[in-house]
């Protein structure tokens, strides 16, 4: 656009730092009795506040994936990418079985950086990279198909996916 992130984010119509940052302190307070608040970010129509409710039911681990099934399971197909990797890597992670490849599939379609976002991309192979050996192996000629580099030059961004790449097709071919 026609403006900074600095004049985004000052505008309140456009960047509700308000309720961003009271999602973030929710989220990362690591109280259980926040649990079913922190269910309820995963509502907001701001992708920044479904980013931080996915966040939360992450450092909450089972008991958030308890708290949050459904509302996780939906955000897999969130419009937001953020949202739905974090959601996937959740239920990837800490999920029943039944959700555990579609969490896996839907962080493998972000990790393509040569079609998609190179910091989506980041975000999905660091996702991949949490996922269990069990879960992700199956996928391991997929993943060493992945580029190293992105589609686009990204000179602050380029090295960080071939390096996650590296170490997660290390650690799957060695079982670790």
């Amino acid at each position: 656009g026609d403006t900074s992130p600095y004049e985004m984010g000052q505008d309140p119509d456009r960047y509700d730092f308000d309720s961003v940052f009271g999602a973030a302190q929710l989220a990362t307070s690591l109280k259980a009795e926040d649990l079913p608040e922190i269910v309820k970010l995963l509502d907001s129509k701001d992708s920044a506040v479904r980013y931080w409710g996915t966040i939360g039911l992450l450092c909450h681990e089972e008991a958030g994936v308890k708290a949050g099934e459904d509302k996780l399971v939906a955000a897999m197909d969130d419009e937001s990418a953020s949202v739905a990797i974090f959601a996937s890597e959740t239920l990837g992670r800490f999920g029943p079985e039944q959700h555990r490849e579609k969490a896996r599939d839907t962080i493998l379609s972000y990790a393509n950086q040569a079609e998609g976002d190179v910091f989506e991309a980041i975000l999905a192979n660091n996702a991949l990279d949490y996922l269990p050996v069990e879960l992700a192996k199956p996928k391991l000629a997929e993943i060493k198909q992945l580029p190293k580099k992105p589609g686009k030059s990204q000179p602050r961004a380029e090295g960080y996916v071939g390096n996650l790449l590296g170490k997660i097709v290390k650690d799957l071919e060695g079982g670790q």
